[in-house]
Parts: structure tokens; C-alpha cells; sequence
């Protein structure tokens, strides 16, 4: 098959356009991935070699989903293509230029925002030295990781305030103590990297960058972008109706204003909806017509020969009978409309509605994956501990872990005894580990260190009973079947585990599948997920739970009334890009 075969406009003009930069500004469910498979089949057709093409995607899914159709369509060198995400990219790029070694640190992430996990010792270590409450943290945390570009036209690089000056000096400080980065750091390092070495090889690396999802990027990203394809042809598409990560500072502006800042930008616009019921596609159009008039008017058409669809508003007294409710419509449909389990995606808005629902769901049978299990730790202390033991059987030297070790089951993580501890690994060059054993062993004595000493010996302790063990073995010393608490953490193990499976790879395959959860286009259970997690996914029966005032739409009352209204806006974005998933709604 050539790449223009039965290829009609608009989506016959995306992939033969030959100029840069080149926008298309596609609603959900109107071929965008289509048009950029045909683009990408054309330049290989064209004799361009695949290692000058870049694209990049929003999750490593969509990356490897994309190369595979672009090699089911026979084009030679579909397979050599880099598609990526913008983090995987620049984590690749740091490590081969050397960046990364140079820091004496390690991108893996801290577990994580929402968990009271790794990241929580670090935000009360943070708080011990004035740097203000748990809240402003975490948010000064994300406008770290993008680079202090919070707003669209924020330059992104550079602090903005003498307190942000000191949170970053701060923060910066103890991700070196602790060997460590945050996977968020990626981004700013990059870019920084870039800007002061205009001689890199990736400054000129590739002749195409294509960007899919552009308007989830926010303003340091879309830099990013830029430097890697000063010298390229640039092409970038998305949906300003569908940017929902507010969170990161990503803007429906970026891609409003795209050609304010790129000159001699052309636009393809696709707005003939394929993939949605005529009935889903009004819904949503009087859905996020109710949003800032400055919005890119994109009127999205229903396709004539599309079924009519079905919407049900169903209410129930109280989260449990909703719970029995859902489960009770999918056993329906599953047994009588001949819907299978994998053409269902439930979207819980937080993980207790989502386990609630589970729950339900396996009184009758019915197989289902609950996708939230990167909040397999969120108020689980006996879990952070023993995950702790087994990262700390498997890397002996990991100060994340052993920070966390020590300050789990005390409300401030033990931030004012473990304060005296760094002090003095700082003076003196000894590791927390040396400093610790000098302190168990009467060598060393740090005035109100004595938690510390405890904690530290019950470690001590433990690992002799586990260290040595591999497979099965280690399943059971590190997450036992009586310990209730461990019971997602032994599921998941079990899952991977082999015969000889060792402390080390068991770790690491663990906090992949917690961190980095894939979600597959394809599935044969119920998924159960954030509505910002399914982005991108398809099912013939889509239900969204709990929609209340405060859940969604959500509401913060410490907002300002501009920000709440802004929060308003992307609810209702978020919102419709869950009723654009499929074929029945409720």
C-alpha cells in the first residue's frame, strides 16, 4: 500500500504538506493518529532515513502503537522510527551526552505525589527548613519540573522570586544528598542542557519532528520542542478541547498561540468524527461549547452513516449502591448485548471509588484490572515499609529508601532527628548508612537521633532472613500472604516472579509496573481508570461514576474565583474527552 492510497482530504493534505511548522488541530475521534501514520509512511516512502524522524507521543503506548501500524502498512524502516515520549527522550539523551553521570544522581522516581511515599519525606524534610506547608510544596515541586514556566507566557529556565530561588537551592540540595532526581527533573535539565550547548548533535539530529498530543505539553516542553527542531521540519497536532493537565502547567493556549510564535504556520483542521455515536458527538459539542469563547472553534460533524448511540444518567443513594449498580449494568451488557469484559472502561475519579467498584465487580465474576495501582502505597504504611526492605535488599546503598525506612510510622517522617543525621553526614563525608552503624555501635552519638538508631536496627535486623533468597522465596520473606497490607504488592510479584528471580529484578520490575502502569489498547478485562489515564483509549461501553459537584466538576475553595473558573473549564474538557471514549454512556 502506498501512503496516498485511498487518501482524501483534509487527511491527504496533513500527510503530503511539505512546509514547516505545520499544525493540525484534529477533535477526538477524527483520525489524527491516521493522518500522522500516512505523514510518517510518506517521508519513508520518500527515501528518508528513519533515524531523521522523531516523533513523539504522550505515552509509550501510543509510541509503540504508532510504529506498529506504520510497519503493518509494509513501509521499510517503520520499525526504525523513534517514537517517544518527550521524558523517555531526554532521559536517553542525557545519559548518552553524559549529563546524567555528571549530576552523581539517579532519574528513578520518587513513589510518588499522591501516596505519602518517597515523596513525602522529602516534602516534610523540606518543610523542617521553613520552606513553607505540605500544599505550597508540592505545587512548587511541579513548577519545578516545568521549569518555572507556570503560566503560557512565563519564559521557561529561570526562578521568578527570591523563594523560589531558595525552594529550588533547597530541593536541589537534597536530591544530591540522596543520589536521586526526580523523573519531572528530566524535562528542565534537557532543556537546559540544549540552550548552553548549541554544538549538541541533537540540535541537528533529525530533519522531521512530528508531535502528537501538543497541547498536553506545557510551555518548557514546547521549548524543548523547538530546539530539537530548529533545524527540522516541525509538525504538531492536537486539541486545545482536550488539554487536561493543568496540574503540569500545559495550557489549551499552547496550541491556540502556536502560530503566534512560528511564523508561516499551516493549518489542517479535522473535524469529521469517525469513531463516536451521532448522539455522543451533540452531547459533546454542547458540552465544551460552554467553555471560554477564546477556545479554537473546531465544530466537530457526526458522520451519517454512524449508529445513534446511547446516553443513560442513572442515580443511586450513596457510593456503595452505585458500586452494586455498575457492577449489575456490566454483568447485563456482558451476558445480553454481547459487549466483552475488555469493551469496558469504568473511569473512577479517585482510587477508594475505584476499589469500591472492583469490589463489586468480583462478587459476580466479572474480570477486572484496577488501573490505580500506582496508589497501591496512598495510606498503606506496612506496604512503603516492606517495598523499602526489598529496595534496599536489592540496592544497599539507596538513600531514598533508607530515608523512607527510617521516617515511616511517625506523622513528620522523623524530619527533625534525621535533619541532625544529614548535618552531619555533610561535615564529616560519612554516608547515612557509615553514620548510622557508628551511631548502632556506640562510635557515634547525635543528641535526639535515638528513632533513627531504632528504625535503623530493626533493618538491620530483618534482611538476613530475606537477603539470599530469589523467586518464590523472596515473594513470601518480603510480602507474605498473612500480611493483608501486602496483598496487591504479593499479587503483582506473583505475576512476574520466576524460579530465580533476584531481589534486584524483582525490584526494578515492581516499580515499573507501579510507576510506568501500561494500559493496552487492547484488553480482556473491565479497565478501571482516571479519566486522565484512559486519554486515548476506546471501549463499546464507557461508564463514568460519581459525577457530584466537588469530584467532578471539582471545586477549591482556596482558589482565587479566576483560578476556580479555570478549574471549571478543564473539568469540562476532562469531561469530554471520557464521553468521546465509545458507544454507550452512563
Amino acid at each position: 500500500m502506498s501512503w496516498y492510497d485511498d487518501l482524501e482530504p483534509p487527511y491527504l493534505n496533513v500527510a503530503a504538506y511539505r512546509g514547516s511548522p505545520l499544525r493540525v488541530l484534529a477533535g477526538p475521534g477524527t483520525g489524527k493518529t491516521f493522518a500522522i501514520m500516512r505523514r510518517v509512511s510518506r517521508l519513508l516512502e520518500e527515501g528518508e532515513n528513519p533515524k531523521n524522524i522523531l516523533l513523539v507521543t504522550f505515552t509509550r503506548m501510543a509510541a509503540k502503537e504508532l510504529v506498529r501500524k506504520v510497519s503493518k502498512l509494509g513501509v521499510a524502516g517503520g520499525d526504525d522510527v523513534t517514537a517517544t515520549t518527550l521524558h523517555s527522550f531526554s532521559f536517553s539523551m542525557l545519559q548518552r551526552e553524559q549529563v546524567i553521570e555528571a549530576t552523581d544522581r539517579t532519574p528513578r522516581p520518587l513513589l510518588n505525589h499522591r501516596s505519602k511515599y518517597e515523596m513525602e519525606p522529602l516534602l516534610h524534610d523540606l518543610k523542617y527548613q521553613g520552606l513553607g506547608g505540605i500544599r505550597d510544596l508540592r505545587k512548587n515541586i511541579r513548577a519545578y519540573e516545568s521549569a518555572w514556566a507556570k503560566l503560557q507566557r512565563d519564559e521557561p529556565g529561570w526562578v521568578q522570586t527570591d523563594q523560589e530561588k531558595e525552594f529550588e537551592q533547597k530541593l536541589i540540595s537534597w536530591l544530591k544528598f540522596h543520589r536521586s532526581m526526580l523523573i519531572g527533573e528530566l524535562i528542565p535539565i534537557a532543556l537546559q542542557y540544549l540552550r548552553y550547548n548549541p554544538a549538541s548533535p541533537y540540535r541537528m539530529k533529525f530533519k522531521h519532528v512530528i508531535v502528537d498530543e501538543y497541547q498536553d505539553l506545557n510551555k518548557a516542553e514546547q521549548v524543548l520542542i523547538d530546539l530539537l527542531a530548529e533545524d527540522s521540519n516541525l509538525s504538531i497536532a492536537g486539541d486545545d478541547d482536550q488539554s487536561i493537565y493543568g496540574f503540569k502547567y500545559a495550557h489549551p493556549d499552547g496550541i491556540v498561540t502556536f502560530d503566534s510564535s512560528h511564523s508561516n504556520t499551516h493549518d489542517e483542521i479535522l473535524v469529521d468524527c469517525k469513531r463516536c455515536p451521532k448522539l455522543i458527538v451533540q452531547v459533546a459539542k454542547e458540552l465544551i461549547s460552554a467553555n471560554n469563547p477564546k477556545r479554537y472553534p473546531k465544530k466537530l460533524h457526526e458522520m451519517s452513516d454512524s449508529v445513534d448511540g446511547e446516553i443513560q444518567v442513572l442515580q443511586w443513594n450513596g457510593p456503595r449502591k452505585e458500586a452494586e449498580g455498575i457492577a449489575k449494568i456490566v454483568k447485563c451488557y456482558v451476558e445480553n448485548e454481547g459487549i466483552t469484559l475488555g469493551e469496558v472502561l469504568i473511569l473512577a475519579q479517585r482510587g477508594d471509588i475505584a476499589d469500591t467498584i472492583f469490589k463489586e465487580l468480583e462478587k459476580l465474576n466479572l474480570e477486572a484490572i484496577d488501573y490505580y495501582n500506582e496508589e497501591i502505597f496512598k495510606g498503606n504504611m506496612l506496604a512503603q515499609e516492606r517495598f523499602s526492605l526489598l529496595n534496599l535488599i536489592a540496592n544497599p546503598e539507596d538513600r531514598v529508601a533508607l530515608r523512607s525506612w527510617l521516617g515511616q510510622g511517625n506523622v513528620d517522617w522523623r524530619a527533625n532527628p534525621y535533619s541532625k543525621l544529614r548535618n552531619y553526614c555533610e561535615e564529616s563525608g560519612d554516608s547515612p548508612f557509615e553514620a548510622l552503624e557508628k551511631m548502632a555501635s556506640g562510635r557515634l552519638n547525635l543528641v535526639g537521633c535515638q528513632p533513627l538508631i531504632d528504625r535503623y536496627q530493626e533493618l538491620i535486623d530483618t534482611k538476613p532472613s530475606i537477603i539470599d533468597k530469589t523467586g518464590l522465596e523472596l515473594v513470601e520473606g518480603c510480602f507474605p500472604e498473612e500480611i493483608d497490607a501486602c496483598k496487591k504488592l504479593r499479587e503483582l510479584s506473583l505475576e512476574i516472579i520466576r524460579e530465580n528471580t533476584t531481589p534486584k529484578e524483582l525490584f526494578k520490575t515492581l516499580m515499573e509496573k507501579i510507576s510506568q502502569p501500561e494500559i493496552p489498547q487492547k484488553r480482556s478485562e473491565i479497565g478501571i481508570m482516571s479519566l486522565h489515564k484512559a486519554k486515548g483509549l476506546e471501549a463499546d461501553l464507557v461508564i463514568i461514576p460519581t459525577c457530584v459537584d466537588g469530584l467532578i466538576p471539582s471545586f477549591d475553595e482556596r482558589k482565587t474565583p479566576i483560578e476556580q473558573e479555570q478549574q471549571l473549564e478543564e473539568d469540562r474538557r476532562l469531561f469530554y474527552v471520557g464521553i468521546k471514549l465509545g458507544q454507550r454512556k452512563f
